[in-house]
């Protein structure tokens, strides 16, 4: 449900027709100090040129001066632990909590709300606290008119064929619309990506997952939007980019400007790192 309020902070952060780039630094949370978020202010004051940044809610403290300018990017608050997302402990079940109530998030200045709902993960227990977890925040998020970002990740994604992932994450993200996401993060699923973003009344916005060579990561974009996608949320192809700043300007052209990933690479002297 679009309260007055969400659709104010929708309105702001990704109006009719324009498209968005997030910057995600929640990783620590779920994977460590991984190499670019080890010092997590300063790899915020490389990417603050970000539309949207998604950080977990206790680190805000400590980044509040880039999130108090008067042109700072929206801040998009983490409510929710998954063991889908630590992947070096290789586990094989999407068992998710709440970590913080919505109306806390809020109130540490979130302008956008971020819930995981593993779907599709093989155990209906799984399935159905998942779904119940998810559903308890979106009537938060309408409680406290703020949109609700739902991320749409099957286990293994990763490693999925092609034509798999897609029939998954097609299902994901029509529960996810349904069970009140106001905006989805998902994988790209190639050409047929654009019957996912008809499916769903709400906008898309593409993840990067695993790091990628910067020009093969601006394609994925670049490709992205051409199908429907509404914008990218990208996190590792960022912090870790040989020059996070350089390579965000240039996805930026990409997401905001439909500028092609070779022009885009070309002109801030992007590589294959």
């Amino acid at each position: 449900m679009k309260t007055t309020g969400k659709e104010i902070r929708l309105g702001r952060f990704i109006p009719a027709g324009q498209n968005v780039v997030i910057t995600a630094l929640d990783h620590g949370a779920q994977m460590g100090a991984i190499p670019g978020v080890v010092d997590l202010p300063q790899a915020v004051e490389k990417i603050a040129y970000s539309d949207g940044i998604l950080v977990t809610p206790e680190v805000i403290p400590d980044l509040r001066h880039v999130f108090a300018a008067k042109k700072a990017p929206t801040l998009l608050v983490r409510v929710t632990w998954t063991t889908a997302y630590c992947f070096e402990w290789k586990y094989n079940e999407g068992h998710t909590t709440q970590v913080i109530p919505v109306e806390k998030a809020f109130s540490r200045g979130a302008d956008i709300v971020t819930a995981c709902c593993v779907l599709q993960s093989g155990c209906q227990q799984v399935d159905r606290d998942n779904i119940r977890i998810f559903s308890d925040i979106a009537g938060q998020a309408d409680e406290c008119g703020v949109p609700l970002l739902g991320e749409a990740y099957p286990l293994g994604a990763d490693f999925m064929p092609q034509k798999k992932l897609h029939k998954l994450i097609a299902a994901s993200c029509r529960i996810l619309w349904e069970m009140g996401a106001d905006i989805i993060k998902t994988f790209y699923t190639g050409p047929d990506f654009a019957e996912i973003a008809e499916s769903v009344k709400v906008p898309i916005v593409v993840l990067g997952a695993a790091k990628r060579n910067e020009l093969s990561a601006l394609q994925m974009a670049e490709s992205a939007i051409a199908a429907g996608a509404r914008g990218v949320a990208f996190g590792r192809n960022v912090f870790q980019a040989a020059d996070p700043s350089a390579f965000l300007r240039g996805l930026k052209d990409v997401v905001n400007k439909k500028a092609g990933a070779k022009e885009a690479a070309l002109k801030y002297k992007l590589g294959k790192t």
